[in-house]
């Protein structure tokens, strides 16, 4: 009987010594944006900005302009991907109200590399496709 105390009582306390530098997480995923512009007959007289937000259990975890490149990285698991465009209103300090959404998931599995091209046309629906690198 002794000898199992013992033993459960040495378990517990290597439980307890092991510290989060030492547990195994999972490597961090990359996904960079890049932004394809489609040629179209229309134009935003006064630009426009797109946005890029990213959703993790219905928490929003990143929202940012998107730039040509850009990079994040994120936990491994499964994301909800969605961008928009706020239209220039007179000038790029007073935007519009987003508009011309798309969305997909994405499931980031630990080291995966992901480009994802972002198709924008003027006053139409964006597209997302992913592609693992």
């Amino acid at each position: 009987m002794v000898g199992r105390a013992a033993l459960v009582g040495s378990l517990v306390a290597a439980v307890l010594a092991a510290s989060p530098a030492t547990a195994q997480t999972p490597a961090a995923g990359r996904l960079t944006v890049h932004v394809k512009h489609v040629r179209s007959n229309s134009m935003y007289i006064e630009g426009s900005i797109q946005y890029l937000v990213v959703k993790r259990g219905g928490e929003q975890v990143l929202r940012r302009r998107i730039s040509k490149g850009t990079h994040t990285f994120l936990t491994v698991g499964r994301y909800w991907v969605s961008s928009y465009t706020r239209v220039c209103e007179a000038n790029c300090g007073n935007l519009d109200a987003p508009s011309y959404r798309c969305s997909r998931y994405l499931d980031l599995r630990g080291g995966d590399r992901v480009s994802m091209t972002l198709r924008v046309r003027v006053g139409r629906r964006c597209s997302i496709h992913f592609e693992r690198t």
